[in-house]
């Protein structure tokens, strides 16, 4: 009776196991995995099923400079004031997980606080209208958004005033050899002044010197013309002034 029961074992064994495969089988056909259903909807279900489960939520946004700007890399970049009218810069929306880890392009909506100030379209590109400051906004939709701002500041040259020394009763007439100092005031284009502006001095002839800070001396009697210009936008004002012969006693 031993060699039967050895011979009958093996062939248990084997119709148990097409048994078993046969079950795999089925099931993989109802997840269109065998091998003729590859690429059937099963797999599809199962990839964006394991997608879904392994996406790691978003946990910062960021606004970012263009990739070639100097301060694209910095989480907290340093806008430059914008001084044209209609200057543009492209901006990018990254996304991060909550460890800091760069997680690709965020999908966000774009905002700005002041549309006198500037525009920004939904792809990140800015537009500066006229001068002032405002704040650029990026929000994630749904559930648990996200959000990032930062300010940005413009301002605009749009006029150039000659201002003469105070308590000047004639700064329209110097003599050779004496000297004035006179001051310029830039206004942007919401008539505020614009205090950091670079003003370059010249005098139309050798009528007068002129110095890089607006004082003039007369040097030759005559017609002149003291011109002071906005070195970003090119503004310029000009004085007319007439060069008198020196003061009695000072020669």
């Amino acid at each position: 009776m031993a060699p039967a029961a050895s011979f009958h074992a093996p062939m248990l064994r084997t119709r148990r196991g097409q048994k078993r495969r046969s079950r795999w089988r089925w099931i993989l056909e109802q997840l269109g995995l065998t091998p003729s259903g590859w690429f059937g909807p099963g797999i599809a279900t199962l990839a964006l099923f394991a997608f879904t489960a392994c996406e790691v939520p978003v946990a910062e946004v960021r606004i970012k400079m263009p990739r070639e700007a100097v301060q694209s890399s910095k989480a907290d970049p340093t806008i430059p004031t914008f001084t044209q009218k209609n200057e543009t810069m492209q901006f990018r929306a990254s996304a991060f997980d909550k460890k800091g880890r760069y997680k690709g392009p965020a999908q966000v909506k774009w905002s700005v606080l002041d549309t006198q100030v500037a525009t920004v379209s939904q792809d990140g590109l800015l537009t500066i209208l006229g001068s002032g400051k405002t704040k650029v906004r990026i929000e994630t939709q749904g559930e648990n958004s996200v959000s990032h701002e930062i300010e940005l500041h413009s301002s605009i040259p749009a006029k150039l005033e000659i201002v003469a020394p105070e308590g000047d009763d004639a700064p329209n007439k110097i003599h050779m050899g004496e000297t004035k100092k006179f001051k310029a005031r830039v206004l942007d284009d919401r008539g505020n002044e614009i205090s950091e502006a670079k003003v370059l001095w010249q005098g139309s002839n050798y009528g007068i010197t002129v110095t890089p800070d607006g004082e003039i001396e007369g040097r030759a009697m005559g017609d002149v013309k003291l011109v002071a210009e906005e070195s970003k936008s090119g503004i310029t004002a000009s004085l007319d002034l007439d060069v008198l012969d020196w003061k009695k006693g000072t020669k």
